[in-house]
């Protein structure tokens, strides 16, 4: 249960010919330390020895990209790529992830066609100190053809 005092909301607006208007409001909820967030991570992003390389945790925009695993499974994460088979999928625990410096997990949901509930950014510097420690807590779901 979700105490409702701790959820926000986020209105989202749909550009038409008619002009804007807003979307159905979007609940942002507190994610609790044992959640698992997904990632994809495209081929270009692991090695020549199969290894992932750290440059896969980069923010776009305001964070890291990944999906909360109480709206995403490993599959539709992966099914959310422009080629989902140039792409695996890693998974992190929310609860280790809050654990590197200065990293923060938030819910961002968005509405699209269909809405996406899963999306969370993890925000916080991605410098090469923070990626090599998100190297060390992140695990494979679905591996990339060339992964070891």
């Amino acid at each position: 249960m979700v105490d409702e005092s701790a959820v926000e909301t986020k209105t989202e607006f749909t550009i038409s010919a008619g002009g804007i208007a807003p979307t159905a409001p979007l609940a942002l909820e507190p994610i609790p330390d044992d959640s698992v967030l997904y990632m994809r991570v495209h081929d270009q992003f692991i090695d020549n020895n199969g290894k992932l390389r750290p440059g896969v945790f980069k923010n776009r925009g305001r964070g890291m990209s990944t999906d909360w695993n109480k709206y995403s499974t490993p599959e539709e994460t992966r099914a959310r790529a422009r080629i989902p088979a140039m792409n695996g999928v890693v998974s992190l625990v929310v609860e280790r992830v809050r654990g590197v410096k200065e990293q923060t997990v938030e819910h961002t949901p968005y509405e699209a066609e269909p809405p996406h509930p899963a999306h969370v950014d993890v925000c916080g510097e991605k410098d090469v100190e923070t990626r090599l420690l998100l190297l060390e807590i992140v695990g494979w779901e679905i591996k990339n053809k060339s992964a070891v």
